[in-house]
């Protein structure tokens, strides 16, 4: 992990219909496209909304699925993302 994603820290996150986007407390703004991460791009609009912001990144407890800021910061996709 580099430095700055030591120091960063997600402020808000949202799900829109074609985005995952988090604000950064510093004021940045990261913007990944669902296909990016299979298992929001198949769940359902009340399902993407239910999600928990921790230290370390995202986490949607009726997904199952976590998405880390170190690597939202590093432009990783999930291993499963569509091309």
């Amino acid at each position: 992990m580099d430095i700055d994603s030591q120091r960063a820290k997600i402020g808000t996150a949202r799900v829109t219909d074609t985005h995952l986007v988090v604000g950064l407390e510093d004021g940045r703004q990261i913007m990944s496209p669902l296909n990016c991460y299979p298992r929001l791009i198949a769940a359902s609009a009340a399902e993407r909304q239910d999600f928990e912001i921790s230290p370390f990144g995202i986490h949607w407890p009726t997904l199952d699925e976590d998405i880390g800021l170190s690597g939202m910061l590093r432009d990783q996709r999930s291993q499963n993302a569509v091309s």
